[in-house]
């Protein structure tokens, strides 16, 4: 319990954004690459400033328009990386399991709208593996 705090402590830290919703240093840097990676495409993300695509009741973290495909960042700790957690593990007072069965509806939801594609990057594969996740 003690480690789960100082890491919530910890990514608490790494957050910045306004109001209540805050957003991931790390997920801003990858958001930022991506995105000059398609300069001339239509791209809806917090990161540059161009708003948020609503799809039903989720914000995505980035949506492309001209490729019509979703990306969703997805932090370890607050998602629960199945590389890391067990299903019975508890974040914050959730079970893993019940985190990644939430994270499965929002995919679904998002996957059935117009949306062409979901992907979803996990933050432990960005950070040991930029390029090759970032090229993914």
């Amino acid at each position: 319990m003690n480690g789960t705090i100082k890491y919530k402590e910890f990514a608490d830290k790494r957050l910045t954004g306004s109001g209540s919703k805050g957003f991931s240093y790390i997920a801003d840097e990858f958001f930022k690459l991506l995105s000059e990676k398609f300069p001339a495409n239509k791209i809806y993300t917090h990161v540059l400033e161009t708003g948020e695509k609503l799809i039903g009741k989720y914000h995505l973290d980035y949506y492309d328009e001209t490729l019509n495909i979703a990306v969703e960042f997805y932090g370890d700790f607050w998602h629960a990386n199945p590389l890391i957690y067990k299903e019975t593990d508890s974040i914050l007072g959730v079970r893993a399991s019940e985190i990644w069965k939430r994270d499965k509806a929002r995919e679904n939801e998002i996957k059935q709208s117009v949306v062409k594609e979901v992907y979803i990057v996990w933050e432990n594969d960005f950070r040991n593996y930029p390029l090759e996740t970032l090229n993914k």
